[in-house]
């Protein structure tokens, strides 16, 4: 079962939140016995003991278990941490939980950066581009008046009259068979997203939906953001 990108690093950014507050040290869940990296937390499929167990290649960490690992019963232990080679199981029998917890501290930062570096580069290369301009027009200014075709933020939930001076101008080139466009029409779509708005999402190009409001790949959220645009 595949799983995208979004839902991978808002699990790991999770995780990481969760071993960085403690809660491996000062467990909620089963304080009675020794607490297991990854088995212990609401990352795990079956971190309730009384569901049924789901089969660990649904879980959301599945694309970093090596093939090796593929007979193992916890295969989010043999995740390699290191170029060294230490993963949870080694470091369960030869370190000590201070430097498990570095490892996987350390792992969870890298692939966290890693993964959005790609979610950006996947951005930046879509077939129809976002050119991102920011608004730069003051009172005194007068402006373009192909950016003066709306008037309203983007984002169906804000609508924010168009303010010059704040937030983020987008751009889309439409493609040549975008339609039967009238004479002198232009072939690049505007929209705005207001300042706050601009701060949270980005919009994107589609193909076969057009234009969608999404999360910032850059920026940290608790609710997941992607729908496209009622007059898009």
């Amino acid at each position: 079962m595949a799983i995208d990108r979004r839902t991978v690093l808002n699990a790991l950014r999770a995780e990481l939140a969760f071993i960085q507050s403690g809660e491996y040290r000062h467990p909620s869940h089963a304080a009675w016995r020794p607490q297991f990296v990854f088995e212990d937390s609401p990352t795990c499929l079956n971190h309730n003991s009384a569901a049924a167990r789901k089969p660990c290649s649904e879980c959301v960490l599945a694309s970093f278990f090596p093939p090796s690992a593929g007979t193992q019963r916890v295969p989010c232990r043999f995740i390699p941490l290191s170029q060294s080679g230490e993963t949870i199981d080694s470091l369960y029998r030869t370190g000590t939980r201070d430097e498990l917890e570095s490892a996987l501290i350390q792992w969870l930062n890298t692939t966290i950066q890693r993964l959005e570096r790609e979610e950006a580069e996947d951005l930046r290369s879509q077939d129809h581009p976002v050119i991102h301009v920011e608004a730069t027009f003051t009172s005194r200014q007068s402006p373009d008046p192909e950016l003066s075709t709306f008037s309203t933020c983007a984002n169906p939930d804000c609508r924010t009259p168009l303010v010059y001076g704040e937030g983020h101008f987008f751009r889309f080139r439409q493609g040549r068979d975008s339609g039967n466009k009238a004479p002198n029409t232009h072939s690049v779509q505007h929209l705005w997203l207001c300042g706050p708005c601009s701060g949270r999402f980005t919009l994107q190009f589609r193909e076969g939906t057009g234009v969608v409001i999404r999360n910032r790949p850059d920026v940290a959220c608790g609710v997941e953001t992607s729908r496209p645009l009622s007059a898009a």
